[in-house]
Formats: C-alpha cells, structure tokens, sequence
C-alpha cells in the first residue's frame, strides 16, 4: 500500500486493534507518525473520521507493512501545522519563524526555565523524603534482626 507524509490511515498494532495515526515521515521500511485517540486531554485535534486527538511530543514508529487501511490526506495547512506542534514539542522552533530571523519568545523561556525549576525542586523533595523512608526502614530492618537473633540465641540454649 502506497501512502504519504500528511497522510492519516490505519495501523495494525501488535495485538490485531486497529489505530489510526497520522504519517509524519515516510522511510523505506517505517514511518514516523502520531497516534490518534478520542482522549479530548490530547493537545491536538485532528479531523479523521470525526474530532480525533494527539499528542505532538510522543512521535512513534510503525513498520510500512502493518499499515492496514488509507483514511484521507491533510491538507498542506493541516499537516504544516501539525509538524510545527511536533517541533514545538521537542524544543525547536518552525522553519518560518527562524527564516524570518524571529527571536525565540523571551517569556516562554522564562516559562521553561521556571517550570524546569520547579520540577527540580520537587524531585529533591521527592529524593529527601525517600532518604528518610530509607533511614527509617533500616532501623526497622535492624530492630527486627536483633529480635530475630534474640529469639534465635534463646531457642538455641534451650534447646
């Protein structure tokens, strides 16, 4: 079957369902594309059959051969602006704005940075409290031993 970047069609996954995705990227043997799902949380909708929803950041790869069925094509609008979405979400900027010598946007990297740090933050508090359920289960782990060998100590010398 013959198909095409910005094309959306469907796949045969490994346990027989069958998904539909958007083709990012043809290649000789695979093609990178986007899963799509009826999950309204996604970031991105896609007209397939209905409003269908995507994640840019969770690019894929599917073999050619279990590409099962060819739904419709994109419109070049469609899929420039869902490859833009999937650069924005590995930290890239599009083509067009870099063409055009446009800064990236001071605040979204304020944004990122804040948002870095704050993660940062709650991934120490995170490491510092499982320091202290560490410390806390050796002591138990250490109490619960020297019972164990009270109770062994005290068999064996009766026995």
């Amino acid at each position: 079957m013959e198909f095409y970047r910005g094309d959306i069609v469907e796949i045969e996954t490994k346990n027989g369902n069958l998904k539909e995705a958007v083709v990012l990227q043809t290649h000789e043997k695979y093609s990178n594309i986007l899963i799509l799902t009826n999950d309204d949380r996604m970031p991105y909708s896609v007209n397939c059959r209905g409003e269908r929803y995507a994640n840019p950041g969770m690019v894929q790869y599917v073999f050619n051969d279990n590409v099962a069925g060819f739904i419709r094509s994109m419109t070049d609008s469609e899929y420039e602006s869902i490859m833009n979405a999937v650069i924005d979400s590995l930290g890239y900027y599009p083509k067009h704005a870099l063409a055009r010598n446009e800064a990236p946007e001071p605040d979204r990297e304020n944004e990122q940075k804040k948002y870095l740090q704050a993660v940062i933050e709650k991934e120490r508090k995170d490491a510092d409290l499982l320091k202290k359920e560490l410390a806390q289960a050796q002591t138990e782990r250490t109490v619960y031993k020297d019972l164990y060998t009270d109770i062994l100590d005290r068999v064996m010398k009766g026995a």
